[in-house]
């Protein structure tokens, strides 16, 4: 369980709007942490904002890309976008676009989640548990 200001360790945004819509909207995440990541665009009042293209970016420098055209009414159009890294990989980045931006009209995220790929030490302690754990189950008779 994450606890704090997960976001400073884990993810920055250009989410934050200061006088216009940003496109893309962006997701940072610190390299070696994110594996898997997932979240849902909202559709809204039956507004066309064409094709929504959700792009994540690997550690390994390859890239996935998942499309939807959302154009529905409120809660009929929602979608859901998932990605998960390659083995050995992380996710350092996930981007929206959306083909048409209306007057005053932006995605919204809904339900983003990610998990955390476990640091080195973590899985040390984890074997190391494990393998006490066997030698005691041996040692009895």
């Amino acid at each position: 369980r994450l606890q704090g200001d997960w976001s400073s360790d884990v993810c920055s945004s250009d989410l934050q709007r200061t006088g216009g819509i940003t496109n893309p909207q962006t997701f940072y995440f610190t390299p070696g942490l994110v594996a898997q990541f997932g979240l849902t665009v909202l559709s809204r009042d039956n507004t066309d904002f064409g094709v929504v293209t959700g792009t994540a970016t690997f550690s390994g420098g390859g890239t996935v890309s998942a499309t939807r055209a959302i154009s529905e009414g409120a809660g009929v159009g929602d979608t859901f976008y998932g990605f998960v890294a390659p083995a050995g990989q992380s996710i350092t980045g996930v981007s929206f676009t959306q083909q048409f931006v209306p007057d005053g009209k932006y995605l919204i995220f809904d339900d983003v989640g990610f998990i955390i790929v476990p640091e080195p030490s973590v899985l040390w302690l984890l074997g190391s548990a494990a393998g006490l754990a066997l030698l005691r189950r041996q040692r009895k008779p």
